[in-house]
């Protein structure tokens, strides 16, 4: 009996220092891909705004917390935190978290997102892209690359958004997905979209009539607060609800040689 727990206590050492070994490989490979991502940032006229972020977690999953935001030529993104949780192995989860809420926008536009929290976990590709360089992103399309979410949580001033599909490139390099959507609280978010001029009253309307359609009462019976579940799909920059069209997505400008980085082009209707 005791040579059997003396043997089950060597193995558990021996896995706890395979374990160790293999998540302190992890966080140094983490590492110097930061260091890489920071260093080649001025080049790529990308502009980090915190601090490079530390590796934490162990025994757990790595974690990177990273503050402030990120600029990327004409586009930011600020936040207060963002985590990002998991394994860097392609087909292995991770999880990207922005408990504060987000804001974006486009420089020399009028226009700008800011959502209250968003959570999403993502399947990592495999193949990954080589960089997000013009060459590598249609070597990726080409190959079928895409990006799986396996879920997320989205709030949006009183509605909020649980989203789990696909996203992927086309041919001309511009998003395109295939989503499922559970959102509550739409009525009262799609009667201040209109009333703010985001959205042109008849796709209000049109929109409103759809939800409804795919919607379920809530519980407690609060007609403001109906789940509606519908498909979502992205299709040559062309969002669709549904079966009615929402809006159309601004033109991603890859590099080209001389652009080292993606465009938001503000012009693009």
């Amino acid at each position: 009996m005791k040579k059997t727990l003396a043997s089950l206590f060597v193995i558990l050492l021996i896995l706890a220092g395979t374990y160790s070994a293999a998540w302190f490989y992890a966080k140094h490979l983490i590492e110097d891909e930061i260091d890489r991502l920071f260093a080649q940032a001025p080049a790529q006229n990308i502009q980090f705004l915190g601090d490079k972020p530390p590796v934490t977690g162990f025994p757990f999953a790595p974690t990177l917390h990273y503050t402030d935001g990120i600029k990327v030529r004409n586009w930011q993104v600020s936040f207060n935190d963002m985590f990002i949780k998991g394994y860097p192995l392609p087909g292995m989860p991770l999880r990207v978290s922005f408990p504060g809420g987000i804001i974006g926008w486009i420089d020399g536009t009028q226009d700008s997102l800011a959502l209250k929290e968003l959570d999403v976990l993502v399947r990592i590709p495999n193949p990954l892209p080589a960089s997000f360089r013009e060459t590598d992103l249609r070597l990726w399309q080409a190959a079928g690359g895409t990006l799986d979410i396996i879920n997320s949580l989205i709030r949006y001033e009183a509605a909020s958004m649980n989203v789990a599909g696909t996203l992927a490139l086309d041919t001309d390099l511009q998003i395109t997905a295939e989503l499922q959507t559970q959102i509550r609280g739409y009525a009262p978010l799609l009667q201040k979209m209109v009333a703010d001029e985001t959205i042109k009253p008849f796709a209000g309307f049109a929109l409103m009539a759809a939800l409804n359609n795919f919607s379920a009462p809530a519980e407690g019976g609060d007609t403001q607060d109906n789940v509606a579940s519908l498909p979502v799909r992205i299709v040559n920059r062309d969002a669709y609800a549904g079966p009615v069209l929402v809006g159309t997505l601004p033109r991603i400008i890859w590099d080209a040689p001389g652009s080292p980085a993606p465009l938001m082009d503000p012009a693009a209707p």
